[in-house]
């Protein structure tokens, strides 16, 4: 049997037409399709609570779902760029209140 998946990544979509149906299987030709070196996580977008959840397993996923692609350690280094940005803009902020406090004296 065969089972066909639509797969985004970032902008990139693809369809991925696999014989077995097991997680490194998909995992491994999600990350060959789209030439991805780290692991990979995926999502299956849940109609019931309208938001894409990670897929755990295979037991459940239907042929012909949609997955998303996340990148395992994206989220956090995405954080962690927001963290250091909101910090350099406090530190700014703080600059820019000493030159105002130094030339109002």
């Amino acid at each position: 049997m065969m089972f066909k998946y639509h797969v985004t990544f970032g902008e990139e979509k693809s369809l991925i037409i696999l014989e077995s149906k097991t997680m490194e299987e998909l995992s491994n030709a999600v990350s060959g399709e789209f030439n991805i070196s780290q692991p990979v996580s995926l999502q299956i977008f849940d109609s019931e609570f309208e938001d894409w959840v990670t897929l755990k397993s295979v037991d459940t996923l239907p042929d012909k779902a949609k997955l998303n692609v996340v990148v395992k350690g994206e989220v956090l280094h995405q954080h962690c760029m927001y963290v250091l940005l909101l910090f350099y803009f406090v530190q700014f902020r703080r600059v820019l209140l000493l030159l105002v406090l130094l030339v109002d004296i």
